[in-house]
């Protein structure tokens, strides 16, 4: 940031950032894919409404 400020001067210099947001659905996915979970698990999980989980551990 330092190197910004010199470059072009505090009051030409911006600060930005993003902001990445993940679907339930699709975070579940990645998750239980990367944790090498069966797809079956995976895609009943994904399925299940969030505060559920009990559902798709008992089946």
């Amino acid at each position: 940031m330092q190197h910004i400020f010199m470059k072009y001067g505090r009051d030409r210099a911006a600060i930005t950032g993003v902001v990445t947001s993940y679907c339930t659905k699709s975070a579940l996915r990645d998750v239980g894919n990367a944790l090498g979970f069966p797809l079956e698990t995976v895609e009943r999980l994904a399925k299940t409404p969030c505060g559920n989980e009990e559902q798709w551990i008992t089946g």
